[in-house]
């Protein structure tokens, strides 16, 4: 038979019961608290991973934009490519004499044919005044070198 039992056993032995629940609980709440932090760790570098793909996408787009940018660029560097883009795409011409030089006056716009070389100062008067003709840039007056 086993010996008698005293009093304060029962509520040690209770005491000790409910330290072991506690103590398995604090257990499980600390591997559930790592499981989750382990699930929410791995969905960052998923997440991630997709917006690195995101941002790889989006460089190689750029760095081929730039590739055409560049080669459109080398092709407008060429004088003679930049003559046949504006008759072909923009409708210029060389001046002849028979076009016509637009001056604005601020109020309205009178067109007088550059082959007589004169220019309107102004609608309503009828004087014309000729225009000078263009001098070459060369060395001041009264400047030695």
């Amino acid at each position: 038979m086993s010996p008698p039992r005293k009093k304060g056993s029962a509520t040690r032995q209770l005491g000790w019961r409910s330290g072991r629940f506690a103590a398995l609980m604090l257990l499980t709440m600390g591997v559930a608290g790592a499981g989750l932090y382990q699930v929410r760790a791995r969905f960052e570098i998923v997440r991630l991973g997709y917006a690195v793909d995101a941002q790889r996408f989006e460089h190689r787009r750029l760095l081929e934009q730039q590739k055409r940018l560049r080669l459109s660029l080398a092709t407008f560097e060429d004088p003679r490519q930049v003559e046949s883009y504006a008759r072909q795409h923009l409708d210029m011409h060389e001046a002849t004499e028979r076009d016509e030089l637009i001056v604005p006056d601020g109020a309205t716009v009178e067109a007088v044919p550059m082959a007589k070389a004169r220019l309107l100062v102004s609608p309503d008067e009828a004087e014309a005044v000729s225009v000078p003709a263009p001098v070459p840039p060369g060395p001041a007056e009264g400047v030695t070198p």
